[in-house]
């Protein structure tokens, strides 16, 4: 779980959920695991009535290897730790096959009248698969995983299961398939869906621009037609007259005072941008939104804006790259009547502040020091080593 109060800050409120695949993907891997300790409670006796057959090595190890990586695939996917639930839904796969293999060896020419223990659950190993890796590895590890526990199945039993192993193994493949496509199916739909919306804020980021270069154009060509040309046509027709001369540095004015359309955002144009700059570092990145009641009223200069979004990329960025595989992190963004703020923490390995040489672009000049030129812009990283980053973004309008 984030920590998502590093020493000295103040804390920020825990996003619970993230993009829609990697909500797919955590219930999936704790359906997955919860999935292995139903099927161990319902085992258990056939488990140990089948130590007959097999020898004591693999009755020892068999279990455990089959076992253990669900159960920390469980734990992870609950406590939110993603890599380690990647490496562990993996492990269930590839395990449950040595498993399947390693019976061979270790069987000792018995027989028993019901079916092999591991045989039963073969789909559980698909769909651990199918939790992290594409569709062709998954379809091969589910195969992997079906013919050695049918093929022990055939050698193991003394009925007539043998003289059926081709019909058995096509029904393991026609029962497990379905589950395994399905799991495929909707972890690719997140996938989707988050790219969708990522796109969807560009575009409305795009729109919103597109829109300030329509407005200052239509500026333009206003002042052209109502402050130029007559400005001209009065100093054709009038000569080098006090009006004249009035209305010429009327005009001068209006053409070095732009609309506050065009060189301000509203709090709407402000959040949409912000966001589109965070989802193009990493369209899975939730984002904790909140505006004020009043920040309709506010104006913030477009540069200002070009500075926090660039900011608040770099700071992501840069959490993603030095914070650690296992790291969580949180974005928030709070705009008022009168501020902007942004901040971006994460519970990763941190830093000692102190120890970054004042030319590191990314720290220094791309996050700290563009902030801080700005008038009423502050920026402030907090760290310590093995305690987590902050960093923290504002910019308050200054009347």
């Amino acid at each position: 779980m984030v920590a998502l109060s590093p020493p000295t800050t103040k804390p920020l409120t825990r996003i619970e959920e993230q993009s829609a695949a990697i909500r797919i993907e955590r219930l999936f891997s704790i359906f997955v695991g919860a999935g292995y300790f139903a099927y161990l409670a319902i085992l258990g006796p056939q488990i140990a009535a089948q130590f007959s057959i097999t020898a004591a090595w693999w009755n020892l190890l068999a279990p455990l290897a089959i076992f253990a990586p669900p159960a920390v695939l469980l734990i992870a996917a609950i406590t939110r730790r993603r890599t380690l639930a990647q490496t562990a839904s993996r492990t269930c796969a590839v395990v449950f096959i040595i498993v399947g293999i390693s019976w061979f060896p270790a069987w000792n020419g018995g027989t028993v009248d019901d079916q092999l223990w591991f045989s039963v659950i073969p789909g559980l190993a698909g769909l651990a698969a199918a939790i992290t890796l594409p569709p062709r590895w998954t379809l091969t590890l589910m195969t992997a995983a079906i013919i050695p526990a049918q093929l022990a199945n055939a050698l193991g039993r003394p009925d007539d299961y043998p003289a059926n192993l081709t019909a058995n193994v096509l029904f393991a493949f026609a029962f497990i398939l379905p589950y395994t496509c399905a799991a495929l199916m909707a972890l690719r739909t997140g996938r989707v869906l988050d790219e969708t919306r990522a796109e969807a804020y560009a575009g409305a980021a795009a729109a919103a621009e597109a829109d300030a270069r329509r407005s200052q154009r239509s500026h333009v060509d206003g002042l052209m037609h109502d402050w130029v040309i007559s400005t001209l046509l009065a100093a054709a027709k009038q000569g080098n007259t006090d009006s004249v001369r009035r209305q010429a540095t009327i005009t001068m004015d209006k053409l070095n005072s732009p609309p506050e359309e065009v060189t301000t955002l509203a709090a709407g144009a402000i959040r949409t941008r912000l966001r589109a700059a965070v989802l193009a570092v990493d369209v899975t990145q939730q984002i904790n939104t909140r505006l004020d009641d009043d920040a309709d009223s506010l104006r913030a200069p477009v540069d200002v804006v070009d500075v926090l979004e660039s900011a608040a990329a770099e700071a992501l960025r840069n959490s993603i790259i030095h914070a650690g595989d296992d790291a969580d992190r949180a974005v928030a963004l709070h705009i008022t009547g009168d501020a902007i703020s942004v901040t971006v923490v994460d519970d990763g390995v941190g830093f000692d502040p102190t120890g970054i040489p004042p030319h590191r672009l990314g720290l220094a000049v791309s996050i700290l020091a563009r902030v801080r030129s700005l008038p009423g812009g502050s920026a402030e990283v907090v760290s310590a080593p093995d305690a987590g980053t902050r960093v923290d973004l504002r910019w308050e309008n200054i009347r």
